[in-house]
């Protein structure tokens, strides 16, 4: 009697494009966690003491065109994120 195929060998847990996309979501995530601190480097000065590191403190300033940060205009970006809502008319 031959022996059947492993269930693995046959399909995979998942479709390649959901490996594919779980792939970059997680070095996405890995990117996000290790470039904003190389990009911010210079704000990012840990000082050790002897009651532990802390980081070094630095003035937060705004001009009438940008915010500057230790002395330095910096670009601060943000985002948001709003889901669509019903208006009152259809909800009735």
């Amino acid at each position: 009697m031959a022996a059947s195929p492993s269930p693995r060998a046959t399909s995979s847990r998942w479709p390649p494009a959901l490996r594919f996309t779980t792939f970059l979501s997680v070095l996405g995530c890995f990117a996000a966690s290790v470039l904003p601190a190389a990009a911010a480097g210079k704000l990012r000065q840990v000082v050790a003491r002897a009651d532990g590191p802390f980081f070094e403190p630095f003035n937060v300033t705004y001009d009438h065109r940008a915010v500057r940060i230790g002395g330095e205009r910096r670009m601060l970006v943000s985002a948001g994120l709003h889901y669509p809502r019903a208006t009152p008319e259809v909800s009735e």
